[in-house]
């Protein structure tokens, strides 16, 4: 079989198009008499400098190859293939081992045999990667260059902008906000206090006068993004401490390891007394928050506004709490009540490990799979988070691209690279854990009886270390919601299909599982669209024909 192979990077003319490599692949074929072909599209933005690990349709063209699935080759050019001599040697390692016929664009066959066809394709691959690596140095300098000069490519520092010249001056408007957060934090006033002074004072922020756009952020817990137009965005504690910590505003630009000099707002030795004074500010009233290991950090969130709930405790536990992460933000707390940090943690511990209830469940799940099914679903996970993770790659090449032309600001090219490498950590993840969950399908009754130890042999003095690796690994989402004088406790297992909600009364005396619909309808009333009793719900649910178990039926003894 012929295979067509296509890419496209950022710096190709218009003419390099995947539609007209595509076309003239096609050509090929029909001119050779190639009925049978298939087309790897690499797509467009994806570097020859890549590895071929990182680059999906080549990677999988060199697996067909050892397959014997292709037996033939068509690229437009060398440059197609690479910008890097290892991934030249590689293609040509293996086109060579099982005798594949290799042609790039009109012509003819090249045979890897003869040692100055071999001879050449490698020096044309090294001044290939010459032209890559002349122009990352050159983008590199570039903006080095700049630095030096005291310029920014980005939006600068708040307290600063930008001369007719792009050299970074001092904006004395912006700059009395900055003096001003030094004397309040000098003065002991928390970065949370601060940002809500300033709110209060209607002092804008940066996003606040560029006005245009939105902001996206990802929760780092749970993956999911919020967007939030820049004119309402207001200043924060993590705003503040960003820039009582910032050595630019005692004239110390920090790039790339060096340190480049520009005009300070403030002198070294007050910057330096102000950050030696942060320390003080934290906790300044109450008795002090005590070291704890919180081992459902990450795991547990909002059930009303999906914020993730974070751990607060103290040496008497007077304050011994998981609570919404809104309750820090003046003005926008929820109202979801906290949950007790001991119940939780061993209501999750006890119910779902002690109790095997969770071993249970996998054990009923993986004897009730479609292998078949299951395998086609992650093949398509599998398959997604591939594009994700190409698309990424795109983004990040035309956001280095944008930053040498002077389109992106420096800052927020450099906010949008850290966000891209945030992202491609994840998507890295998730193929793993896709990847992961093929290889045990493919070997399932080895892979049951290893998670049936696991959970099995759970010791009854388990260290914090061992519960923490345990929970992890088979609880992904915990949402606790307070509502109509009870808490819904909704428990996700990872990859089980597995979703088990509880309802507790607020002195954690009374537990019960209670059924999915009983959750539904919690949350329709909490929205106001239905004021229905949950007896007329069920028997208005026209959908639902099997019984549904009345909140209290089931009793769960917690240990």
């Amino acid at each position: 079989m012929l295979a067509i192979y296509t890419r496209l990077s950022r710096e190709d003319d218009d003419s390099t198009s995947i539609k007209n490599q595509i076309r003239e692949g096609k050509a090929f074929a029909k001119l050779h008499n190639n009925k049978s072909f298939e087309i790897y599209n690499e797509g467009e933005g994806i570097s020859g400098t890549l590895s071929v690990e990182n680059r999906p349709a080549l990677d999988q063209l060199i697996k067909d190859i050892i397959s014997k699935k292709i037996t033939v080759i068509w690229m437009r050019n060398q440059n197609r293939l690479e910008r890097s001599t290892y991934t030249y040697h590689y293609f040509i390692k293996y086109a060579k081992e099982n005798n594949i016929s290799v042609y790039f664009g009109d012509k003819g066959k090249l045979d890897y045999n003869d040692p100055t066809t071999y001879l050449q394709g490698s020096i044309l691959s090294a001044i290939n990667q010459y032209a890559a690596d002349l122009q990352s140095h050159q983008t590199k300098k570039s903006l080095l260059d700049n630095a030096k000069e005291g310029k920014f490519h980005g939006i600068p520092p708040y307290g600063y902008k930008k001369n007719e010249n792009r050299v970074v001056v001092i904006d004395e408007e912006e700059a009395k906000v900055v003096r001003r957060i030094y004397a309040l934090s000098l003065e002991g006033n928390g970065q949370s206090k601060i940002a809500e002074f300033l709110t209060a004072d209607n002092i804008p922020t940066r996003y606040n006068k560029i006005g245009k756009g939105t902001l996206t952020t990802t929760n780092k817990f749970t993956k999911e993004k919020t967007t939030t137009k820049k004119s309402n965005i207001t200043w924060s504690g993590n705003t503040i401490r960003g820039i009582i910590t910032n050595t630019v505003y005692k004239g110390e630009k920090l790039y790339k390891g060096e340190i480049f000099k520009i005009e300070p707002i403030i002198s070294a030795e007050y910057w330096q007394q102000v950050n030696d004074n942060l320390k003080n500010n934290r906790n300044t009233s109450g008795a002090k928050t005590n070291t704890y290991n919180y081992l459902l950090k990450g795991l547990i969130r909002c059930g009303k506004c999906g914020r993730n709930f974070y751990g607060r405790t103290r040496k008497d536990k007077k304050d011994h709490y998981y609570m919404c992460s809104s309750k820090r933000i003046k003005n926008e707390n929820c109202g979801n009540r906290s949950i007790n940090i001991d119940f939780i943690e061993n209501f999750i511990w006890n119910q779902f490990f002690t109790n095997g209830l969770l071993r249970d469940r996998i054990e009923a799940y993986y004897d009730n799979s479609d292998e078949k099914q299951l395998l086609k679903q992650f093949a398509g996970e599998l398959k997604k988070h591939n594009t994700d993770k190409e698309n990424l790659l795109k983004e990040k090449s035309q956001t280095t691209k944008y930053l040498v032309k002077g389109i992106l600001e420096e800052d927020e090219a450099d906010q949008q690279l850290i966000r891209i490498r945030k992202q491609l950590n994840e998507i890295e993840t998730k193929i793993l854990n896709t990847e992961s969950n093929i290889d045990f399908y493919k070997n399932k009754s080895q892979s049951v009886e290893e998670i049936t130890a696991d959970l099995t042999n759970i010791k009854k003095d388990a260290t914090f270390n061992d519960k923490e690796i345990l929970v992890n690994n088979y609880i992904q989402n915990i949402k606790v919601l307070f509502q109509y004088d009870n808490y819904i406790i909704d428990v996700e297992g990872y990859g089980l299909n597995t979703r088990i909600i509880y309802e507790v009364d607020r002195n954690y005396k009374y537990i019960s599982e209670v059924d999915k619909l009983y959750y539904r309808w919690l949350e329709e009333r909490k929205k106001g669209t239905i004021k229905l009793k949950f007896e007329e719900y069920i028997d208005n649910d026209i959908n639902n024909s099997s019984f549904y178990q009345m909140p209290g039926e089931k009793k769960i003894t917690i240990k």
